[in-house]
């Protein structure tokens, strides 16, 4: 009877080490600590670290063995938001998954929440003006190139060197500068990125390809229902030149030419709409403008700003936040809500050159960054 007992007794803590052998291995893969090849088979998208040993953890390596493979996710480019947010310029942008702010002082990289609480992502990262995290990698596009800095919490940062497609756009060339100007991206190849991740996971190269896209201010908007992208050109004296590109087509097709001043900024909110911020002397003025309809439908007047970030909410109305300078120093967030259609100021604790802030969800945070 006794020796049943113990041979139950002894079946049941093998059977307890076998689960507690399989929930670490788990937890040692999905951590990145386990080199590849005795590693359970983990998305690098879901881990959060490499090994502490250069080149041994299943991130890393998962990383340069695929570098130039399909390995980014579908749905990605949705999720990350930039798309839809404004913010992936001056070195700021939201994310949606997590509920916080990336702030660059082009020489550390910070999350900040909204209670203004500050924790370094990656230090003595240079020249991050438009960048965005997927997973445990920051992507920066910078011209012709980009590069995937793995955030790796056990050792030093280390960064992987890609190039952007060549056929992903075209200069046309100066006779009289003898020089090549005037960038212009290819429709198709970026609107088949979009199209594809939908449904299909993309390479690196193709997800850096949109993003500079973005940040060039040359790609503007996608929509999945109509597969269709929305892209423009803009010339010194502000007049631009509107474009949509459907995925399966093999022409652009031209939505039209809108003159516009110089200092006017215009943003993406919809399809063949933007939010154009006109700055005057004594008050700015903010409109929504129909490119189809050739129409511009002015939704509030501000106080004159330096810079403003906008955001389209799920009601389809558009949130809105400026910072509004004053000589003395000091400065306040300036902050229109479209549901409400009400507006109201925030008096900034510091001075606005110490200062930067984005627009979330539905608020603002100021954030320190000296």
């Amino acid at each position: 009877m006794n020796r049943d007992k113990k041979s139950i007794s002894r079946g049941i803590m093998f059977l307890l080490l076998l689960m507690y052998l399989l929930a670490a291995w788990i937890l040692f893969s999905q951590s990145g600590f386990l080199p590849r090849f005795i590693s359970a088979p983990v998305s690098p998208e879901r881990q959060k670290y490499t090994h502490v040993y250069n080149r041994m953890g299943y991130s890393e390596t998962y990383l340069r063995h695929h570098f130039n493979d399909d390995i980014v996710e579908k749905g990605t480019i949705n999720k990350l938001g930039f798309l839809k947010n404004g913010n992936i310029g001056g070195g700021v942008y939201y994310s949606e998954k997590n509920d916080l702010y990336y702030v660059s002082d082009n020489n550390t990289i910070y999350t900040v929440n909204k209670n203004e609480d500050r924790k370094p992502v990656v230090k003595n990262y240079a020249d991050a003006d438009s960048f965005i995290r997927y997973g445990n990698t920051l992507i920066e596009t910078d011209d012709d190139n980009y590069t995937v800095t793995l955030i790796n919490s056990w050792s030093n940062i280390r960064s992987l060197n890609g190039s952007l497609d060549n056929q992903t756009y075209s200069y046309t060339f100066d006779k009289d500068t003898h020089e090549f100007t005037d960038k212009t991206y290819d429709y198709k190849y970026i609107t088949n990125a979009l199209s594809q991740n939908e449904t299909e996971k993309i390479s690196y190269t193709q997800l850096a390809t949109v993003i500079n896209a973005v940040a060039d201010g040359q790609l503007d908007y996608w929509t999945a229902e109509t597969q269709t992208a929305m892209f423009h050109t803009c010339d010194d004296d502000g007049n631009r030149e509107v474009y949509n590109f459907t995925a399966g087509d093999e022409e652009v097709k031209h939505i039209g030419s809108y003159p516009s001043k110089a200092d006017d900024s215009w943003y993406p909110v919809d399809l063949n709409q933007f939010l154009v911020w006109e700055r005057g002397e004594e008050n700015d003025v903010i409109s929504v403008f129909d490119c189809l309809k050739n129409e511009k439908t002015v939704i509030t007047e501000a106080p004159i700003m330096t810079e403003i970030r906008y955001r389209v909410k799920k009601s389809g109305q558009i949130a809105l936040a400026g910072i509004v300078k004053y000589r003395n120093g000091e400065a306040e967030v300036w902050v229109f809500d479209g549901d409400s259609n009400e507006t109201l100021t925030i008096k900034l604790r510091v001075l606005y050159e110490k200062t930067h802030f984005s627009l979330g969800k539905d608020s603002v945070i100021p954030s320190l960054l000296s």
